[in-house]
Formats: C-alpha cells, structure tokens, sequence
C-alpha cells in the first residue's frame, strides 16, 4: 500500500474540514467520516503539532513572573496541551473519528491574602502575562472579604520532569488499525443473546506546573477510555443484562490488545446470557443482608464512606457547591471507627490507575498513604490550601496529617481542589470467594457489576442506591441467585452501613471501578477509581421505587 501522508490528506480532504482539525486549539471535537484517505493516518498527523515542553514551560514562567511583579504574594499557573482522540463505530466497516485539539491554562493569586483565578487558551506570552495581570487586580479587589492572611502550605522549588510509561500512543496508531482492533472486539461477544458497544476514546496531555516559589514541574500522560461493554438479553420480557468489560485507565492501546480480553468478552457474555434469562420481579421492603461484588464494593466506597474524606469539605469550603461532610471537624474523627475494623484502605495515585499523576496540581508530589486502618480513619485528603487553613484553626492538630497529593484540577483552566485518589481496599487473607460470601445466606441480595454512583444527602450522612434496569440487583435464596429485581432501592446510613461489613473476599474477588464525577463550583467532571475485593454486610436497607396509580 503506497504510504499516505498528511500533505496528501490535504489535498483530498475539503479544506473546511482540514484547517479545522490541523489548524485550531481553540475549537470543539471536529469528526471526521473514517474514509480510506483518513484511515491511513494517525492521529498525530491529523492534528496540530505539538507544542513542545520548553514551550510551555516559558507561557508558564511569563505568567507566574508577570503575576510577582503585579504585586501577588504567591502565584501558580498550570499550562496544558491536551489532544483527544475517538473511534466510533457505525455499521463496519463504516465509522468516524473526532479530534479534539486544545491549549488551556490557569493561573491562581494570593495577594495579601485574597485570592483570585483566571483562565485563559490562547498559547502567547502576552496572553499570559495579561491574564495573570488581570487576576492580581481582581484579588487585589477582594482583599476587604479576606483576613489578611496567606493561608498555604510552603513547598520547597522543584525541578523536574516525568512522561508516563505508556506502551503504544494511540496517537500514533492508524486508524484503521484501530478501527480492525475494534470491530474484533465487537464481535467476541457475537451470538443471539449478546451484543457489544465498543468505542475507543484517548486523551494525552502534557501539563506543566509553575510557581512564584521557584517550582517547574512537567509531566505527560495518558488517559485511556475504550468503552467496552456487553450486553444480554434473552426475551423482551426479562430484559437487559450489561457489564462493562474494559474501564478508564492510564495505559494507552496496548490495553485494547490484551490477548486475554476477547476470552473475558465471551465469559461475561456467557455468564450474563444465564443472568438474563432470569425472572424478574420485586423483593418486599425490609432489611436484608448483603454482597457487594469487588467492582459494586468500590463503587460503593468511593461516593458515600471516602468522599467525606476531602478536606474540603470537611473544612466547608464546598459548602455552597457539592456540600460538606458529616466526618467534621476533623478532631473529633480522626483515629475513631468509621467503618467495621475488617476495613483497610489506601491511597494512590499511581500508574495505570485513571487518577494516575507524578505531581498534583499544587506541585505536590504524590504518595501512597493510609486512609482507614482497622476501620479508623487515619487522615484525610488535603490540598496546600485546605492543611493551611486548618492548621490556621488548630496548629497542634494539622501538624499531624501532611500533604499526599491530592489536589486535582480535572483541566489546566479549573480550579484546583481536594479529590480522591485511587483506593485500594485490602481483601481478607484466608481463601474466601463471591460465592461463599452468600452460600450460607437464607434469604438476601447481591449486587454485581455496578458502578453507577450512589445519592447522599450534603454531608454525606444518608443516602440511597436506585437501579436502572440492567442494575445487576439480584435475590439470593438459600444461597443461589433466583431473580433479578427491579423496582426496588437499597437506603442507608453512612456510618451504620460501613460498620455492618462482616466479611471480605480475597484477593481472587479484587475488581476495579470507575466512576466520573461532578464536583466544585462551577462544576468539573472528576475521576474516581478503587480496587477493591468482594464483601457482606449483615444488613441493609431495601426499599421500593414502584410507582402505583
């Protein structure tokens, strides 16, 4: 096949099409039709040439420089290329890609001890420097509403640079390559009762971060999020079974060649074929014990129990946005039971994890840490900003809890805030599979499979868990799965649930999970991810969610 290059997609391709994709940083995701003239190439000849490091650390430096010279106390700025990449099916070979080339920023000022934000995309030293200008006069405008102090922890100036350990760039794979990859995994799953939604999406995105400290911190990395799911369905009557196969993550194309994946795809349609062919119907309101597979367990975590974890809003600075937490103030829960003492989780940010970063977003270098260690909660998740203004309340106490990175600012241009980092949940040491936690139950629930997030109140004290038809919600009757339920919602209360966990799986039931996030004001789309094994609660809530005339 003669080589096709991007001089020759020019030429081929109508130029209103062409200039957006190669031209712009600024513009939305542009698709494209998968034509033989487009599926010769990769992405990375599609879209803009990369801005390089040195590039942009200098944006970075200007405006953390013309931040310090307008009068700002402390100034950080975080400059980010990122470019996206999607291919997405139609009827084979038939399909479409979309690029999405950007180039963003955000620069954060203190100036006597009032802080303000600006954002901006046009990669140019002037447009930094005025921006960063322009947010020394806003703070400056607000330092009346403040108390006149820097609230911010100190880092020391670091020099560096890191590029995560990704196999294959996806960027760099024809897409037609990708488009074969992809059609092969839709058909693992082929039969009358199955079908497969695959889509593959990439990000990669370099980002540095600079600060009137002396910090020049740039990493690049990958974010991987090939949709790979399965479903089952054996008549109308007993609808949908799903399990997603394949979850975000740091890695790049090499996780869609996995040579176990196809075998996993045909298991899991097998195994939820058998699922959907089971009645339907709704159990009676009451209590009832229950099993949480590895990846429902995570998902489980992740929402109710770890979110009041953030110091932000423990110390109440999402107040008025996501809401607080019922573990405040921080003295009266730190070292107390918070969950059964079968319960240990760490913190990570860790490669491949999707939250996976060498520096956070206030240039804190990231380490694993103790979360909840015999159930009681060992720290909570910081930022510079948030340990700084607790240690303002309670200098004694702060000086106990340090800085682990977990400051996210989910892009360039958003503000920085308290986040999760990957949790990982230890399973139980002695042999103990999914199986055994529910063969000795008379009359109970299992949820499998399901990573939909779970509804709390403000403070995180209360909440419920509603499921969609395809919830993977199911009755347990003397130790076998009899129905799949619908109809029916699982209520608790945060503190009472987690110290109602009487067993965990071992290491053979750890599954990961992943869910996506709204958090902050204005709100910004967050990862969440955990590992975790399989466990019983002693009892949980179940209620109805039928709707009668």
């Amino acid at each position: 096949m003669p080589n096709f290059t991007r001089r020759d997609f020019l030429r081929t391709t109508p130029l209103g099409v062409a200039g957006v994709v190669l031209g712009s940083r600024r513009a939305g995701a542009t698709s494209v039709p998968l034509s033989p003239c487009v599926g010769r190439l990769t992405a990375q000849q599609l879209l803009p040439e990369r801005l390089t490091p040195l590039t942009l650390q200098r944006l970075a430096a200007a405006a953390v420089e013309a931040a310090r010279q307008a009068g700002a106390s402390y100034a950080d700025v975080r400059v980010a290329e990122q470019q996206g990449l999607g291919v997405h099916p139609m009827q084979e070979p038939f399909g479409n890609i979309s690029l999405l080339p950007k180039f963003m920023y955000g620069i954060r000022v203190n100036v006597d001890g009032a802080w303000a934000f600006l954002h901006g995309s046009t990669p140019t030293l002037d447009a930094v420097a005025t921006s960063a200008k322009n947010a020394v006069a806003t703070a400056r405008s607000y330092r009346g509403h403040y108390g006149g102090h820097l609230a911010f922890s100190a880092m020391p100036a670091v020099h560096d640079a890191y590029v995560f350990p990704v196999q294959i760039d996806p960027f760099t794979v024809p897409l037609y390559d990708q488009a074969d990859v992809l059609w092969a995994l839709a058909k693992s799953a082929q039969a009358r009762t199955s079908t497969m939604r695959v889509d593959f999406n990439w990000t990669r995105e370099t980002r540095v971060f600079a600060s009137s400290e002396g910090a020049m911190l740039t990493q690049t990395f990958q974010r991987s999020e090939p949709a790979v799911t399965v479903y089952a369905t054996r008549t109308a009557y007993t609808g949908t079974c799903s399990r997603d196969v394949l979850l975000p993550s740091s890695a790049g194309f090499e996780c869609v060649l996995a040579p176990t994946l196809p075998e996993t795809i045909k298991a899991a349609a097998e195994e939820l074929a058998v699922l959907a062919a089971l009645p339907r119907g709704q159990l009676d309101v009451g209590r009832y014990p229950l099993v949480l597979d590895g990846t429902s367990f995570g998902a489980t975590l992740m929402p109710t129990l770890a979110s009041a974890f953030t110091l932000d809003r423990v110390m109440g600075d999402d107040a008025g946005a996501v809401g607080t937490s019922y573990l405040a103030p921080p003295d009266a829960w730190l070292g107390k039971p918070v969950a059964s003492d079968l319960l240990n989780v760490t913190g990570n940010r860790e490669f491949p994890h999707i939250t996976a970063i060498k520096w956070d977003d206030d240039g804190v270098a990231t380490r694993a840490f103790p979360l909840i260690q015999g159930g009681r909660l060992s720290t909570y998740c910081t930022s510079r900003r948030s340990l700084a203004t607790l240690a303002g309340q309670n200098p004694s106490f702060a000086s106990s809890m340090a800085l682990t990175g977990c400051a996210a600012a989910p892009n360039a241009d958003q503000a920085v805030r308290s986040a999760l980092p990957h949790l990982s949940v230890d399973p139980a040491s002695r042999s103990t599979t999914l199986v055994d936690l529910y063969k000795d139950m008379a009359h109970g629930v299992l949820v499998q499979q399901n990573i939909e997030e779970w509804q709390t109140d403000a403070q995180l004290a209360t909440g419920f868990k509603a499921f969609r038809e395809s919830g993977n919600l199911y009755e347990i009757v003397r130790g076998k799965i009899v129905r799949r339920l619908q109809g029916n919602a699982l209520q608790f209360n945060t503190n009472r649930f987690w110290q109602s966990l009487i067993a965990l799986g071992d290491a053979s039931t750890v599954q990961p999970s992943v869910q996506k996030i709204y958090d902050g004001q204005p709100l910004a789309l967050l990862f969440q991810s955990a590992s975790a094994p399989a466990g019983a609660f002693k009892s949980a809530d179940l209620i109805s969610t039928a709707r009668f005339a």
